[in-house]
């Protein structure tokens, strides 16, 4: 099951009465890169489903800069009369930075990340909140510094350790990030990360 598969039960599945209000909404979705990972594994029926979004993303974009985007552009990507529902999938490049060489690390060993992440995310929020939109912060996923590193041509051993472990420090990260963004959420968010360790899949994804 796909990323975009999950959105799409997001707005389909209807177990409760807000889960039924996002159905009449228009979905915006705030990414990185993660947009090309998205459109490569659309079936026919998501990319249908898919086209009424309103895709607001850039590679590389953390939250920080999401945010001053959004306040200054806002009002031009929407219509005042309508009701929209923004699909907020960032953090990884909060959490790690890409290098010139390719290669990636994390940005903090520490969850002092965390706290601003949090902090930029729930000023984002009420910003949408304020412009009467549902907001929810989808799941960041797992995803391996390592593998992405070896995949460039990482070689030298001392450097591939270093990655392994900040592997284990991203995903406590990312553990504690995803159960800070799940308190902002004015609705449901899948569980990416149960689904992918059920389907055996771990990705190696980055922004």
């Amino acid at each position: 099951m796909t990323y975009t598969t999950r959105v799409v039960y997001l707005e389909s599945r209807g177990h409760n009465r807000k889960a039924r209000v996002l159905d009449c909404t228009i979905p915006i979705l705030l990414t990185d890169s993660k947009e090309k990972y998205l459109e490569k594994h659309q079936t026919e029926f998501e990319k249908r489903f898919i086209n009424s979004f309103i895709w607001w993303s850039k590679g590389g974009a953390n939250t920080s800069d999401t945010l001053k985007k959004v306040k200054l552009r806002f009002d031009q990507k929407t219509k005042a009369n309508k009701s929209y529902t923004v699909y907020v999938y960032l953090g990884t490049c909060d959490l790690t930075k890409l290098n010139t060489d390719g290669l990636i690390e994390l940005r903090s060993r520490d969850e002092t990340i965390v706290a601003e992440i949090t902090a930029k995310s729930k000023e984002l929020s009420h910003f949408l909140i304020s412009k009467g939109c549902h907001v929810i912060f989808l799941q960041i996923p797992y995803y391996s510094i390592a593998k992405w590193n070896k995949e460039r041509g990482q070689q030298a051993q001392q450097l591939e350790e270093k990655s392994i472990e900040e592997d284990k420090i991203l995903i406590k990260l990312i553990d504690t990030l995803n159960s800070k963004l799940n308190t902002l959420n004015t609705g449901r968010t899948p569980i990416f990360n149960k689904d992918l360790q059920k389907a055996g899949h771990t990705s190696g994804v980055v922004a």
